[in-house]
């Protein structure tokens, strides 16, 4: 137990950068293996959408194929609402070949990837504790992973990666990233 506990207290506690690596490592593989069990339901089915992104990605058809969905009101009601950075996002990836429905499946574990990082710098800018850190992360996913904000890959599910960065960086005091 005295070993345990020596150990906790020298790659734990103590913000060196070695511990600090390891403890970054073991979050991001936390996340990514979140990301590789979303991945496994995500294409368990070619049109397998989450309930949200069903609402916010149909009308993004229209990138591959204008001639979708001519005077819909309901696609254009979507369409009209939905935030600019979103839209280029996807219409980006439809430029380069990559089908809305499959930036809806990669996107998710990317910004949980991301999110995590932020969190775990976060974490360490305010309380220099690489364990603790890596403990807000692992909560960080699991709660994230719960619900279908992000894994819808819609707008909301930017909002936890903006949230954090925003807080890095005011934490950081640097008005630009």
């Amino acid at each position: 137990m005295k070993t345990l506990t020596t150990w906790i207290h020298h790659y734990g506690l103590r913000p060196t950068p070695k511990s600090q690596q390891f403890w970054l490592v073991t979050s991001l593989a936390i996340a990514l293996l979140y990301g590789i069990l979303f991945w496994r339901l995500a294409f368990s089915g070619p049109y397998t959408i989450p309930d949200d992104g069903r609402q916010h990605l149909f009308w993004m058809l229209r990138y591959v194929d204008p001639a979708l969905f001519p005077d819909d009101i309901i696609a254009d009601y979507f369409q009209s609402v939905a935030p600019g950075g979103y839209k280029a996002l996807y219409w980006l990836g439809a430029q380069v070949g990559l089908h809305p429905f499959l930036i809806s499946k990669l996107l998710p574990p990317i910004l949980g990837i991301v999110g995590t990082a932020y969190a775990f710098y976060l974490t360490i800018a305010i309380i220099p504790a690489p364990l603790v850190a890596f403990t807000s992360t692992v909560i960080l996913n699991q709660s994230l992973w719960m619900w279908d904000e992000l894994a819808s890959a819609t707008p909301k599910a930017f909002n936890i990666l903006l949230i954090l960065a925003f807080l890095f960086y005011v934490v950081k005091r640097r008005l630009v990233p």
